[in-house]
């Protein structure tokens, strides 16, 4: 599981936000993308998550960054209770057009988890 233990999937997004911003500013995170962070965080009610590349969906599910996408995309998985679609990331399906049905595929999977309102 993806979600750390003893964290709900909440928490867990915002510990792998806080890292991810640490790693990014080792410095410390300046204040304003502090606050915008913060700001997403309490945004973010996801009811489903889709992932946009290899690196992604590897962090989020706890597999190691190189490994291929292919291991993951075009099924549903969990994190923590909120299902999670991987796909391709924007910049690869400019190189390969093809691919382009292959990411249709993942965004119509991921709508379908949506709940109606």
């Amino acid at each position: 599981e993806a979600v750390p233990p003893g964290m709900t999937p909440a928490q867990g997004l915002a510990w792998l936000t806080h890292a991810g911003a640490a790693g990014r500013y080792p410095q410390g995170v300046p204040d304003g993308v502090q606050a915008q962070l913060e700001r997403e965080l309490a945004l973010t009610g996801a009811t489903t998550v889709l992932t946009m590349g290899q690196v992604a969906a590897n962090g989020l599910l706890g597999r190691a960054l190189n490994e291929p996408l292919a291991g993951v995309r075009g099924q549903v998985h969990a994190l923590g209770e909120v299902p999670l679609v991987a796909t391709l990331h924007p910049g690869e399906l400019l190189l390969r057009g093809a691919d382009k049905a292959l990411a249709w595929a993942d965004l119509c999977r991921a709508r379908s988890l949506v709940p109606r309102i």
